[in-house]
């Protein structure tokens, strides 16, 4: 597992899903089998015709975890490992699956629901290992939010949950090290972008204009280069999405009785490619032995889906990083993104530009990459 759950964290020094599991490990069994389960996948490249050890020790952990659940409904506190385990097998549900059509929601809403319980209990709420979850949550439902419906995930404003992220979100994480604050302005993005997808009639000019002001001041907190790097790929990556799915690059206002002036369009192009050749300086950046080019999978996909013809040798580029992303973390997801963007290009080539999150809708695929 040591090797393994390096590819869930941006500082292999403080990786709590390595060594420091330990004692966890010796108390909870499904925490075990659910760690098993990733380590025995992670070994075979979570190729489907050698999964066996790993999917059987996947329904242990499901098995066992279904009676912990059980027990704290009849009224026993549910334990840490216990939590844990919702979140390893929610993470790696789309891992062990055939075709990209499954994010794990039921584990990431089972997660949610129980990390509330644990914020609003006087007793937990300060606890590391609930301190440890939030942020690992916050990671994990960005990486959902332009995949899953607008029904699929729940809100991010109640009050417990506001104020712990307030007390975190400028401190040391040891799975997204400062990025907390940045994740949570990208979750409340990848929630609207889908919302104006599925309603465009839904759109809030000042919410767009708050995300993208936000987005523009970020500043990264950890000085560490490979860091600046990742915070300004991501930062990138929100701006390109918001501009591609809400039309929202450098408007400061929505006139919703009249279509784009032609100029207003060409300054909104111009925006969008100046973004993203920022995006794929920043990602290009990080060395692929770095452990945040583990976390560039999403900016990757988000920047390399507006490279257009002109840019060949740049979408070469971002194939074979894709390519090596593969190597590193053996996820299959990787290989599914290459796919899409291919196809992107093609509508590209075309005349056709939209995001990827529009296209995977389409195709009815979810590219989980948390």
């Amino acid at each position: 597992m040591e090797v393994a759950s390096n590819i869930l964290t941006m500082n292999p020094d403080h990786n709590p899903l390595s060594f420091p599991l330990i004692p966890l490990l010796a108390e909870s069994p499904c925490l075990l089998h659910a760690v098993q389960s990733v380590s025995a996948g992670y070994e075979v490249f979570f190729q489907q015709s050698s999964l066996d050890l790993c999917l059987r020790e996947r329904g242990l952990a499901l098995e066992l975890l279904r009676k912990d659940l059980q027990e704290h409904t009849a009224g026993s506190p549910i334990s840490p490992a216990s939590v844990l385990s919702i979140f390893v097998l929610g993470i790696s549900a789309s891992w062990v699956e055939a075709s990209p059509h499954t994010y794990g929601q039921e584990h990431l809403v089972a997660g949610r629901v129980i990390l509330d319980k644990l914020l609003k209990d006087e007793k937990t709420r300060l606890d590391s290992i609930t301190t440890f979850l939030l942020g690992w949550y916050i990671h994990w439902d960005m990486a959902c939010s332009l995949i899953a419906s607008v029904d699929g995930l729940l809100p991010l404003d109640p009050t417990e949950f506001s104020l712990a992220l307030q007390e975190i979100h400028s401190s040391f994480h040891p799975m997204v090290v400062f990025s907390t604050g940045l994740f949570y302005i990208l979750s409340r993005l990848g929630r609207y972008c889908r919302q104006v997808y599925e309603h465009p009639q839904q759109r809030d000019e000042a919410l767009e204009i708050a995300l993208s002001e936000q987005l523009i001041s970020w500043q990264p907190i950890c000085q560490e280069q490979d860091h600046i790097y990742m915070d300004d790929s991501f930062k990138y990556h929100g701006l390109i999405m918001l501009g591609r799915v809400c039309e929202q690059v450098g408007k400061t206002s929505i006139d919703k009785t009249k279509a784009p002036e032609p100029a207003f369009e060409v300054q909104a192009e111009a925006q969008l490619r100046e973004y993203t050749l920022k995006c794929l300086d920043a990602i290009f950046g990080v060395p692929l032995d770095s452990a945040c080019i583990n976390y560039q999978a999403i900016p990757l996909l988000t920047a390399g889906a507006e490279l257009t013809d002109s840019d060949m040798d740049t979408r070469e580029r971002v194939i074979e990083l894709s390519k090596g992303l593969f190597s590193r973390n053996r996820l299959q997801v990787n290989i599914w993104a290459i796919e899409l963007l291919e196809e992107l290009w093609v509508l590209r080539d075309f005349g056709i530009a939209m995001s990827w999150m529009e296209l995977q809708t389409l195709k009815q695929w979810v590219l989980q990459f948390g």
